[in-house]
């Protein structure tokens, strides 16, 4: 059985100290706690954590993420092909507080390098028909979620929209 230790605690003893503005190799960080070394969305086995990334990047595979206000995050799914579905990645993220998973968020910046975000927490979810990689009509996954530094003893972080939610 794997010890799955603390994100932060875990990074610290390879040398990477996760702080708001700090900016890191993503390949170091995948080599000190493993997962998936591409896409937007990690899900390391060593650690009670779930990272997800974003950039201006994701806009050519059809990803548009973006702040709604000063808290609160919209990230698009995975899926770059055809209807997005509520697996993987997608269900990780929606189930990370369920699942005693931390949900952190970085923002790619030049070539091999991300900045820390934050801890977020997973506020919601809705199917909004956008293109996929292939420029066709397809159904994403929009998550919303709220930086935790508002509230980070708090798992009610509210919702974000009054749209009702298509369960898969």
């Amino acid at each position: 059985m794997v010890k799955r230790r603390a994100l932060a605690t875990k990074l610290h003893d390879c040398g990477i100290h996760l702080k708001a503005g700090g900016r890191d190799r993503r390949r170091s960080m995948h080599e000190c706690i493993g997962g998936q070394s591409q896409g937007g969305i990690n899900t390391p086995q060593s650690v009670k954590s779930i990272l997800i990334f974003t950039g201006s990047a994701g806009h050519k595979y059809g990803y548009v993420d973006e702040w709604i206000d000063d808290t609160a995050f919209l990230y698009t799914g995975e899926g770059q092909v055809g209807d997005m579905e509520m697996v993987r990645g997608n269900r990780a993220i929606r189930d990370h507080q369920q699942n005693g998973k931390e949900l952190h968020l970085f923002e790619i910046e030049t070539k091999g390098y991300v900045e820390y975000v934050g801890q977020m927490g997973f506020v919601d979810y809705e199917w909004r028909i956008g293109p996929d990689v292939e420029g066709k009509g397809s159904r994403n996954c929009e998550v919303s979620s709220k930086a935790c530094r508002l509230a980070p003893d708090d798992n009610r972080l509210g919702s974000l929209s009054d749209t009702s939610r298509e369960e898969v």
